[in-house]
Order: C-alpha cells, then structure tokens, then sequence
C-alpha cells in the first residue's frame, strides 16, 4: 500500500486501490474500489 498525503482543505479523503485503467484516446481512466 502507498501512504498518499492528506489535503486538508478536502472534505474528502478516500483510499482506493486501482482494479483496473483504460484509455481514451489522450487520457486515461481508472477504475477503483474504495477501502
């Protein structure tokens, strides 16, 4: 697991892993499961 900095002015914060990424043509999605 990667330790990711907290940004305080968020409300919110969730950790997530990556199940899963495609592309776009000039971007890329993942695809997560919040923990």
């Amino acid at each position: 697991m990667i330790s990711a900095p907290v940004l305080e002015d968020c409300p919110d914060n969730f950790k997530c892993t990556v199940v899963d990424s495609i592309r776009t043509g000039s971007h890329e999605m993942f695809v997560e499961i919040i923990e």
